[in-house]
């Protein structure tokens, strides 16, 4: 996917979605501790919590999978990609699972 793609879907997802991201959203985040990361892209130290910047690359996380719905607006949803449905916190970095989908990618197909 080329960087240019991924930043325009990265903007998009943060306009849907009701609650700003972070850097520690963002693929290019390389935390050292609970408060403070590198950014991959310029080396330089950021903070965990400060807003993103145009070249914001989202990380996958369960918040931002088709799959994933929220309850109660908390920290807490529902992943409906498995049968059972279980409870999963929306902060879940979700590189490893193999029924992630995008929100972005997901919103064309339910269109057509």
């Amino acid at each position: 996917m080329s960087e240019t793609l991924q930043q325009a879907q990265g903007t998009a997802l943060r306009q849907a979605q009701g609650e700003p991201l972070r850097h520690n959203d963002c693929l290019n985040f390389l935390p050292v501790d609970v408060a403070k990361g590198f950014c991959r892209r310029t080396d330089e130290l950021i903070l965990t919590d400060s807003e993103t910047c145009e070249h914001f690359n989202a990380l996958p996380k369960c918040k931002n999978c088709a799959q994933f719905l929220p309850q109660d607006g908390g920290a807490l949803g529902v992943c409906r990609a498995e049968k059972s449905q279980p409870w999963t916190f929306k902060d879940l970095i979700a590189v490893t699972c193999e029924m992630y989908v995008r929100e972005a990618e997901a919103a064309p197909a339910a269109e057509a």
